[in-house]
């Protein structure tokens, strides 16, 4: 039990880890996205980002891609199929066997990677020519990943 206890704890270590290094590594990068009047420029710090940016983007993809269908007493509306697929994600992130806990880790996931992705591609879109080459690699990794995530839900949910 406490060699299994120690996993857990890792576990979610690496996962807070994970999003407090997604978090850093991208507020930096948006406070120097303008290479005019760039402060602050590390190469490591970019593609880490970008490693980063690509482990969440997967996560979140492979978690709406499992499918994982409501038992047949549970509601089967269209709320309910994202809640699954929040807490599907949630429970690749802890081995616990607590649902809320799973959807707060799913949810965190999922609105740091929609949030840092939105944000790159305005950054982009009003700095244009000015913007750091790793904002620009972070929108098309955030765009090229919604892409499927997206097309593969519809493509699930209409069939």
């Amino acid at each position: 039990m406490k060699k299994t206890l120690n996993k857990d704890i890792l576990i979610e270590l690496l996962v807070i880890v994970t999003l407090l290094g997604y978090i850093a590594t991208s507020v930096t990068v948006f406070i120097n996205a303008d290479t005019s009047c760039m402060v602050y420029k590390n190469e490591a710090l970019f593609t880490v980002l970008q490693g980063l940016t690509a482990f969440i983007g997967g996560f979140v993809a492979f978690a709406f891609g499992v499918s994982e269908k409501p038992k047949d007493n549970e509601d089967k509306t269209e709320v309910k199929k994202i809640n699954l697929k929040i807490t599907s994600l949630g429970s690749f992130t802890t081995r616990s066997s607590d649902e809320d806990k799973q959807g707060v880790y799913g949810s965190i996931f999922i609105l740091l990677y929609l949030l840092f992705g939105i944000a790159s591609i305005v950054i982009w879109v009003v700095l244009n020519d000015k913007t750091l080459e790793s904002v620009k690699d972070m929108a098309t990794t955030f765009f090229a990943i919604l892409i499927p995530i997206v097309s593969a839900y519809l493509y699930k949910n209409n069939r």
